[in-house]
């Protein structure tokens, strides 16, 4: 599956709704591949699920290395919802060097275990 990315969705972490800038979410399958009468065969093997969501605060609770159960939403009436556990590997605020003023929180993830689409 290509990347898939959210301008105007919604990110729920646990049973919080949180406010964000944008989102991103890549989900790709490792492929092992065999030869065989003089042509390549794949065969799909794990699923690597990884992405990142900017915010304007973080959720109480939300650390670097611990396990947060995602919900990440396409904007508009039709859009599909992307759900699963993951660990957060990194997070990282931007502030107004002027003032000091947090401007965005940036959170990379990556999954932990099987996510749905739906």
């Amino acid at each position: 599956m290509a990347g898939r990315s959210g301008k105007s969705g919604t990110a729920k972490i646990g049973t919080t709704n949180i406010e964000v800038l944008r989102w991103t979410l890549d989900m790709e399958a490792e492929v092992s591949k065999y030869g065989a009468g003089g042509f390549k065969y794949a065969v799909p093997g794990v699923i690597d699920v990884k992405g990142s969501f900017e915010c304007l605060n973080l959720v109480t609770g939300l650390t670097v290395g611990g396990t947060v159960t995602l919900e990440l939403a396409e904007g508009g009436t039709v859009g599909k919802t992307y759900s699963g556990s993951a660990i957060v590997n990194k997070i990282s605020v931007t502030v107004t060097p002027d003032t000091g003023e947090i401007i965005k929180y940036s959170v990379d993830f990556e999954g932990d275990g099987e996510w749905t689409i739906t």
